[in-house]
């Protein structure tokens, strides 16, 4: 009985190239032979119907069949034929894309092969079929990062996230990817942003169908600061910090949109390049509707785990401005 390993390192060694151009071939003829039977099946139909006389349409069939060296007793043989090449070409593609996004797990991102036993075989099962039908280059990356960061972290991605990959659209995959460009801390974005086109409404609700955003009606982000204290919004390399210059305590409400739970999961997969002069903006709006915060935005140098460095001073905004 075959390792789950050696199934992967078969999968990875792949099909032979002649094989599936083979296939391809094939399967460009007999999608030409549908294409002409087709053409001509419509225009016989419409002679059905200004005639009664069916040997007229039954006979050009015939001859358009027999001028292309495809004779009617074949015809049965020819399709039957043509269903077991796409099946064939169907498998070696699912095995083509399995191939590729392993390959690029192991050469772009470190995936070490030999780890691929250490994972759950159930889940790995699911992943190999999950996976197998995407055949895009976007969803291909995002299917090499699961499985390079599942060999780091066995308790990463669950089934049901692989699940809703299955189905995830690669034009949905790119809208969020828009998104998240304007998240703070990771998972947040400002719902009363209105110049936001990518989150305009038809946007949020498509990405809240499909299980990714959670637009519920009024939804906030809530944090409650005491004398002297702070707290920080982060996007990007920026980091706004809001200090209560006040003796008593004060609350920051702002409204939001959130990452789901599977949407979080995804995003940590997905390359975002933030938009920081837009969460400027959405800060400096922040502090018209709460000056009696201090505003500073920062620089970020680094990120050390949930900790960040910084120095440089972007901005900074305090009621005596105003």
């Amino acid at each position: 009985m075959p390792t789950w390993l050696q199934i992967i390192l078969g999968i990875i060694g792949g099909i032979g190239s002649i094989v599936a151009i083979c296939a391809t071939v094939i399967g460009i003829k007999n999608r030409n032979i549908y294409k002409i039977l087709k053409k001509q099946i419509t225009i016989n139909q419409n002679n059905i119907n200004q005639t009664d006389d069916s040997n007229i349409n039954i006979s050009a069939i015939d001859k358009t069949i027999i001028n292309h060296g495809i004779y009617p007793n074949q015809l049965s043989e020819i399709l039957k034929k043509n269903n077991e090449n796409l099946i064939s070409l169907l498998e070696s593609q699912q095995n083509s894309n399995i191939r590729e996004i392993f390959n690029i797990a192991i050469s772009s991102l470190g995936l070490n092969i030999e780890n691929i036993k250490n994972i759950d075989s159930d889940w790995l099962t699911y992943f190999i079929d999950c996976s197998k039908n995407h055949s895009s280059n976007q969803m291909k990356n995002l299917w090499a990062k699961i499985i390079a960061r599942k060999e780091k972290d066995k308790n990463s991605f669950s089934l049901k996230t692989i699940d809703f990959l299955r189905t995830l659209d690669t034009n949905i995959a790119l809208s969020f990817q828009e998104v998240l460009k304007f998240a703070f801390n990771k998972t947040l974005f400002f719902s009363n942003d209105k110049t936001n086109k990518a989150l305009n409404m038809s946007s949020v609700i498509q990405l809240s169908e499909s299980g990714l955003i959670n637009i519920t009606p009024f939804l906030s982000w809530n944090n409650k600061v005491k004398p002297n204290e702070s707290t920080q919004l982060i996007c990007g390399k920026k980091i706004a910090i809001f200090k209560n210059t006040t003796l008593f305590d004060q609350d920051l409400n702002i409204s939001i949109y959130k990452l789901t739970n599977i949407g979080e999961e995804i995003a940590k997969i997905i390359d975002v390049e933030y938009d920081e002069k837009k969460f400027i903006k959405n800060i400096k709006s922040l502090f018209q509707q709460n000056k009696i915060f201090e505003i500073h935005i920062f620089q970020i140098n680094h990120y050390l785990g949930n900790e960040v460095s910084y120095s440089t001073t972007i901005d900074f905004f305090k009621s005596e401005e105003i």
